[in-house]
């Protein structure tokens, strides 16, 4: 039997402007289909730890916390760190 979470997308992202999609993210977190990883922020994944599904959609989530926002360093984007000096 195929349940809700299997489903839904790993990442939700929900729309602070939308308060039916946020009640409705909330109802879902506390069912414990969707686990809150942070205001407006949830994943269907309730199994995995917080840390390694926001290492996999940290570029989403950004993008919904920052819309806008822009990634100045290539390293930045490709998670690469630097030994370079400025």
């Amino acid at each position: 039997m195929i349940s809700m979470a299997d489903t839904m997308p790993e990442l939700v992202l929900v729309a602070e402007t939308d308060p039916a999609a946020a009640r409705r993210a909330r109802r879902l977190a506390g069912g414990r289909v969707l686990k809150r990883l942070y205001p407006s922020i949830y994943t269907s994944n309730v199994d995995s730890p917080p840390e390694s599904i926001v290492l996999r959609h940290w570029q989403a989530i950004v993008g919904h916390l920052l819309p806008g926002g822009v990634i100045s360093h290539r390293s930045a984007r490709c998670l690469v760190r630097t030994n370079q000096k400025s």
